[in-house]
C-alpha cells in the first residue's frame, strides 16, 4: 500500500488495468504482463523510473499470494482515495461566517486540519467493520459490489494481516500531505481574500511571502486610489513589530498598514506603531473588549479593514 501509494510511484490512474493483469494466469504471466502493462500506459517524465521500481518488487513475488497482496492494496487504495474524496467535500461545505481576521474565525480554521483527522479516522473504521463483515459500503466506497465481494475474499485469506493498523497511517498520510495544507488558510491568505472581498482587483496586489522589499518587510503592497498601501501581516506581534515601524526607510509606499489578531498587543505596543504612522488593525473582539486601544487614533478593529476607512486614512494625511 505504501509502495502503490507514494507520490513518486503512484499509479492509481491503471488500477483497475493491473487487478485485471494481475487476476488471470499463472505467477510468471502475472509478472510479465504487470510489467508490460506499465510500458505500454505509462506517460510520465518518470516511466522508467517506476518501471524498474515495479519490476524489483514483481521479482520479489514467490507465489500467487504475494500477487493476491498486491491487488489486495490497489482495492484499499482505491478506498483510501473515496474517502478522501469525501472528506475534502465535507471540509468544503463547512462555512465559517465570521470576520475572517477576527478570534473566532482563526479558532475555527485552525480546528478544520484536526476535523479533518477526525472525520478520516471515522470513515476509515467503518468502512473497515464493514469489510471485515462483508457488508456493502455504498455511501463513500466507489468499488462495485462484485469489487467489495473480492476485496472481502482476499481479506479472508490473509487473516493475520491487521487491516485497521495497515490502512490508517496511509489514510492519515493523505490527510496530511493535502487536506491539511488546505484547510485552515494561512493569516495572510485570509487578509488576501478580505482584500478581494472589499474590492480590490487581484492585479493591483502584491504578495511578497515575507520577504523584504528595501530594508521594511511588507507582506503586501497593494494599489488603491493612485495609491500605494503597504501591509505587515503578524498573527501575533512578538517584538516583530519594530521591523515595520521605521518610516524614514519605506520608499516603496504611501501608507503602512498593520495587520494582527491583537492578543499579545499592549497599549504601549500599539502606541509605538501607531506613532509612526502605521495604521494598526486588530480583530474585532479585542478592539470591543479594550476600551484603552479603543482611544487610541489609527487603530482600527478588522472589521473596518474597508475602502471607507482607506479614504479615511488618505484624507488625514
Amino acid at each position: 500500500m505504501k509502495r502503490i501509494f507514494g507520490s513518486d510511484f503512484n499509479i492509481a490512474r491503471l488500477n483497475n488495468d493491473i487487478i485485471e493483469v494481475l487476476s488471470k494466469g499463472n505467477l510468471k504471466n502475472k509478472k510479465t504482463n504487470f510489467i508490460r502493462l506499465l510500458e505500454n500506459k505509462l506517460n510520465t517524465s518518470k516511466k522508467s523510473e517506476k518501471i524498474a521500481e515495479y519490476t524489483r518488487i514483481v521479482n520479489l513475488w514467490k507465489t500467487n499470494s504475494d500477487s493476491d497482496l498486491f491487488i489486495m492494496a490497489i482495492y484499499l487504495i482505491k478506498i483510501k482515495e473515496d474517502i478522501i474524496n469525501k472528506v475534502k467535500k465535507t471540509m468544503n461545505s463547512k462555512v465559517i461566517n465570521y470576520d475572517k481576521l477576527s478570534l473566532k474565525y482563526d479558532n475555527e480554521s485552525s480546528l478544520t486540519a484536526f476535523d479533518a483527522r477526525v472525520t478520516s479516522c471515522i470513515y476509515s473504521k467503518e468502512i473497515i467493520k464493514d469489510l471485515l463483515n462483508n457488508k456493502e459500503s455504498k455511501k463513500i466506497v466507489s468499488l462495485s459490489k462484485e469489487e467489495q465481494l473480492n476485496l472481502y475474499k482476499l481479506i479472508k485469506k490473509f487473516p493475520k494481516i491487521d487491516l485497521e493498523s495497515c490502512f490508517m497511517p496511509i489514510i492519515l498520510e493523505s490527510i496530511n500531505q493535502g487536506i491539511t495544507s488546505n484547510a485552515g488558510s494561512s493569516y495572510e491568505d485570509r487578509i488576501y481574500d478580505k482584500l478581494i472581498e472589499i474590492g480590490i482587483h487581484k492585479s493591483n496586489i502584491t504578495e511578497y511571502g515575507h520577504s523584504e522589499v528595501g530594508s521594511v518587510e511588507h507582506d503586501f503592497i497593494f494599489k488603491y486610489k493612485n495609491k500605494l498601501i503597504g501591509i505587515s501581516a503578524k498573527r501575533t506581534l512578538r517584538e516583530r513589530y519594530k521591523q515595520y515601524v521605521n518610516l524614514a526607510e519605506n520608499t516603496e509606499t504611501d501608507y503602512m498598514i498593520a495587520i494582527t489578531l491583537g492578543t499579545d498587543l499592549t497599549i504601549n505596543k500599539a502606541k509605538t506603531i501607531v506613532h509612526f504612522g502605521v495604521k494598526l488593525f486588530i480583530a474585532p473582539e479585542i478592539y470591543k473588549n479594550n476600551k484603552d486601544l479603543q482611544k487610541i487614533d489609527g487603530v482600527y478593529p478588522t472589521t473596518k479593514f474597508n475602502k471607507k476607512t482607506f479614504d479615511k486614512i488618505i484624507k488625514s494625511n
